[in-house]
């Protein structure tokens, strides 16, 4: 469990992007995890300059956004399988990366926003071109 508690925090929870260098994130995993934190966190993960990272069968819950892709740089080979998304306050993945590759979202529960209204959509509009692909259930 990683709570953020602290009033005013604008940073992230977890910082995969942490390198100005070329040594990125490589092969890190976010496993059976509760994350929370205030809203004006700007992430509870960020995986700019990530790759092949995991997050798997963890809840996030509140920041700006959970996840936080790559904005102009990349973040590739991303899967987010199994997880919880609450209270965000702009959408539970924002920004993959203008040079992002293969993110897999998949059997993931995208529950209301901190304002406690519906989604419209899980990505913010700086999406970079990212298509959400939905499975059709017959």
């Amino acid at each position: 469990m990683i709570l953020q508690t602290g009033e005013g925090f604008t940073g992230h929870v977890i910082d995969y992007g942490w390198s100005d260098e070329e040594a990125d994130a490589f092969m890190g995993a976010v496993r059976g995890c509760y994350l929370e934190g205030v809203s004006t966190a700007a992430s509870l993960v960020n995986l700019n300059k990530a790759h092949s990272m995991l997050m798997d069968s963890s809840h996030f819950v509140g920041g700006d956004c959970a996840l936080l892709g790559g904005g102009d740089d990349y973040a590739n080979r991303i899967n987010v399988q199994n997880c919880t998304f609450r209270e965000q306050e702009t959408a539970p993945i924002k920004d993959p990366g203008a040079a992002s590759q293969a993110w897999l979202i998949s059997g993931n529960t995208f529950e209301p926003a901190a304002d406690n209204k519906a989604r419209s959509d899980l990505f913010d509009p700086a999406n970079h071109g990212c298509s959400l692909l939905r499975e059709l259930v017959r």
